[in-house]
């Protein structure tokens, strides 16, 4: 497995080849925290998260051996000082940047340390073990789809749940579609939706999500489940907080289910959907 780090801006750091070569490190390892309650008769633990946590990388900062020292040297000292000020920009701004995987997860983090050995010797190397600060520890996925409008309904055929839904699927709505998800849980989502519309609502196995709003053409708002946010973004560039316009009740945050997903909706609008995917370590 191959890991690289991106900041803020998007400027990226490859731990797996010249001048940064990934050496070890703990940052597939993971640990739940709880909480013990231990009683007269029997014994239970509550609290169970990861929450925030810590990891080590250890690089080795060298450049390539068949340049000359002089040359090593000057892109050697070159490569130090872009770690630096790549992964401390996030740090000084307070925002998060992104240690990325080959295989398309990531985890969000700063690297808040960094501790050195053998660039004493003069040799134009050095290995570097990194602190990776973690605010909520997991592996994430985006998984995206774009759904667009339909005038015309159009049946789905060969589903047959085997319990029912607390709500009624729009069967009528001309907007329909399936999403298969490959994961065994709930996700956190960004819903994007697209104007002209009045009072979105999107079924997803019959759960509604809807916020009681117009948008105009050129009009979107986003709902975002992570930050329980919901935005209006109007034509005009201005933005509005429309989070007490959300649905209430059952809530518009409650994240999206794995497996296999149906939508409903009227058709007269468009919407994207960014699920974010977590586990406890990537996929190898």
């Amino acid at each position: 497995m191959k890991f690289y780090y991106i900041n803020s801006r998007n400027e990226r750091v490859n731990f797996y080849e010249y001048p940064y070569i990934f050496q070890e490190g703990n940052l597939l390892d993971y640990e739940y925290s709880y909480t013990k309650i231990e009683g007269q008769y029997f014994n239970t633990v509550k609290n169970i998260k990861k929450g925030i946590q810590e990891r080590n990388i250890k690089i080795a900062v060298a450049a390539d051996a068949r340049l000359t020292l002089a040359e090593r040297k000057n892109l050697y000292k070159a490569a130090v000082n872009h770690l630096l000020e790549v992964v401390d920009y996030d740090v000084i701004s307070g925002v998060n940047g992104r240690i990325c995987t080959d295989t398309g997860y990531y985890l969000e983090c700063q690297i808040i340390a960094s501790n050195k050995t053998k660039w004493e010797i003069g040799a134009a190397f050095m290995y570097n073990t990194l602190k990776v600060l973690i605010p909520n520890y997991a592996w994430i996925k985006n998984e995206e789809k774009q759904f667009y409008p339909q005038t015309e309904p159009y049946a789905l055929s060969g589903l047959d749940f085997a319990t029912d839904f607390p709500f009624d699927f729009a069967s009528n709505d001309a907007g329909t579609a399936l999403w298969s998800i490959d994961h065994y849980a709930s996700s956190h989502f960004e819903m994007i939706i697209y104007g002209p519309c009045v009072n979105p609502r999107v079924l997803i196995n019959g759960y509604p999500y809807q916020i009681f709003t117009q948008l105009e053409s050129n009009d979107y708002l986003i709902i975002n489940s992570r930050d329980h946010t919901v935005t209006k973004y109007l034509a005009n560039g201005t933005t509005a907080n429309i989070y007490n316009s959300r649905q209430f009740t059952p809530s518009v945050f409650e994240k999206i289910p794995g497996g296999q997903l149906t939508f409903n909706w009227t058709g007269d609008f468009g919407f994207d959907l960014v699920l974010y995917v977590e586990r406890s370590e990537p996929k190898w």
